[in-house]
């Protein structure tokens, strides 16, 4: 194996650079991707969690406030 010239060696850590810089593009956009999805699933538990939360309200409310509960008449 006869030894590179210093030529090919710089070229060949160019493709290396040029290959990491690429790669480090894709984590980055892969990255960004995975964060835009995180944070609208994140923002739709948040905003399911406050309905449920505004609907247990209701029902607890209807609960202890017995005159708000519909009756039911029977038909003698």
């Amino acid at each position: 194996m006869a030894p590179k010239s210093i030529k090919d060696l710089e070229e060949t850590l160019q493709t290396i650079l040029d290959k990491l810089a690429h790669l480090q593009t894709q984590i980055q956009q892969t990255h960004d991707h995975h964060e835009t999805r995180y944070n609208a699933l994140h923002h739709t538990i948040e905003s399911r969690k406050k309905d449920w939360d505004s609907k247990q309200e209701v029902v607890n409310h209807t609960l202890h406030n017995p005159c708000l509960t519909p009756t039911r008449h029977r038909n003698s």
